[in-house]
């Protein structure tokens, strides 16, 4: 590009603009909320659920009520059935901090029950 003096190459904006449209594959507009309705925790952590949902989301015109309701609905079914019969947040940022916190406590509960015991010293 820099030796053909391409017109992209003149101002920052139209380079820049010029590279996301080469390089960048990432989800926009209907293509990113298709995948927000598809997108499940799986056997991920809920933190790492949560980094793909909001890059996702960023690409998408959805209010918060409808990013609350996909983020919940794609939680793993441990973590929603423990959710709701505590209690839901009323906001998408604090849904994930309560779902991480709640996956992070189900998985150590996990752990101990499979024979990993803690040492006391008496």
């Amino acid at each position: 590009m820099w030796d053909t003096d391409s017109p992209c190459c003149a101002l920052f904006k139209e380079f820049s603009d010029e590279m996301r449209r080469v390089f960048n594959r990432s989800l926009c507009g209907r293509e990113a909320a298709r995948e927000l309705l598809r997108i499940r925790q799986g056997t991920r952590t809920t933190y790492d659920y949560a980094i793909n949902f909001r890059m996702l989301a960023a690409s998408c015109d959805w209010d918060q009520q409808a990013l609350f309701d996909a983020f919940f609905s794609g939680l793993c079914e441990l973590v929603k059935d423990e959710l709701v019969s505590h209690y839901l947040p009323n906001n998408l940022d604090s849904l994930i901090d309560v779902a991480g916190r709640t996956d992070a406590h189900l998985w150590s509960r996990s752990n101990n029950s499979f024979g990993f015991t803690t040492v006391q010293s008496s």
